[in-house]
C-alpha cells in the first residue's frame, strides 16, 4: 500500500490527479473493498498535497460510490462500480 501514496507531482488539477490515483489504486486492486484509507492528515503528508485538495478528490471519489466517509471510523473504499471506464 505505500506505493499507492507516493507525492503527487502533476501540471494538471491537483484534485483529478489524487482521484486519478486513488482510483486507480482500487482499478488495479492496491486498494480492495473494505480497506480503511489513512487519515486525512496521514494521506495529505504521504501525497504532498494540502489537507483542502485531498477533501475535494475524496469528496469526488465519495460521489462515484468508489469510497465512503464513515463517522468517528474513517475512510472505506467502497466497491468499483463508480471507476472511469478508460
Amino acid at each position: 500500500m505505500e506505493r499507492v501514496f507516493d507525492k503527487v507531482i502533476a501540471s494538471q488539477s491537483l484534485e483529478k490527479v489524487i482521484e486519478f490515483k486513488i482510483e486507480n489504486a482500487i482499478k488495479e486492486r492496491q486498494l480492495l473493498p473494505g480497506t480503511k484509507l489513512p487519515s486525512r492528515s496521514d494521506l495529505s503528508i504521504r501525497l504532498g498535497v494540502s489537507r483542502t485538495a485531498l477533501t475535494n478528490a475524496l469528496h469526488r471519489l465519495e460521489e462515484r460510490n468508489l469510497i465512503e466517509f464513515k463517522s468517528d471510523r474513517g475512510i472505506y473504499v467502497k466497491n468499483s462500480s463508480g471507476l472511469s471506464k478508460y
